[in-house]
């Protein structure tokens, strides 16, 4: 694996080399990065684009008679996230008998997480940055694609982050 050396903050871009072959693992930005000297241990917390579901809505949102996909879009839009792959659609409509208002004042993370539920679908982050809302506990599995191995279903605040630690022997130049 190829470590970002990179500055909190930049684009960080993360491959991985399994048997000779070099994939695409992350894509996202460098939150933090430490080091300490003799022996060199870094550490290097990478974000991705989910981090931004964790805040309010700067205007409210109504669903009314809106598809499951729509309303997910509301949501990742709401909080400027747009670089949207494929959304898994459960065939549900939010709003049809009442109008469903998300205020400024609700944690988008929490809304989300209520929906995925509802919906019975996960979403992530793919390895070229790309948020994706899959069946749950269904995979890709198109030709040629990575295949994670974790569960996309994340534990309470651990959407969009990704922590690696490196020790080296030396001095960090």
């Amino acid at each position: 694996m190829d470590l970002p050396s990179l500055d909190g903050g930049e684009i960080a871009v993360v491959d991985v080399r399994l048997n000779g072959v070099w994939t695409r693992f992350f894509t996202g930005i460098v939150e933090q990065r430490s080091a300490k000297v003799a022996p060199i241990n870094r550490s290097i917390q990478l974000i991705d684009e989910l981090r931004k579901l964790d805040q309010t809505l700067a205007t409210a949102i109504t669903w009314s008679g809106s598809s499951y996909t729509d309303a997910v879009t509301d949501l990742l839009n709401g909080v400027g996230i747009t670089n949207i792959g494929s959304i898994y659609d459960p065939g549900l409509t939010l709003g049809s008998n009442y109008d469903i208002v998300i205020g400024t004042e609700e944690n988008v993370d929490q809304v989300m997480r209520e929906l995925m539920e509802y919906g019975g679908t996960s979403i992530y982050v793919d390895q070229n940055g790309q948020v994706q809302v899959i069946d749950n506990p269904g995979m890709p599995t198109e030709a040629g694609a990575l295949t994670y191995t974790e569960d996309p279903t994340y534990s309470d605040n651990e959407y969009g982050y990704y922590g690696v630690e490196e020790v080296v022997s030396g001095v960090e130049g």
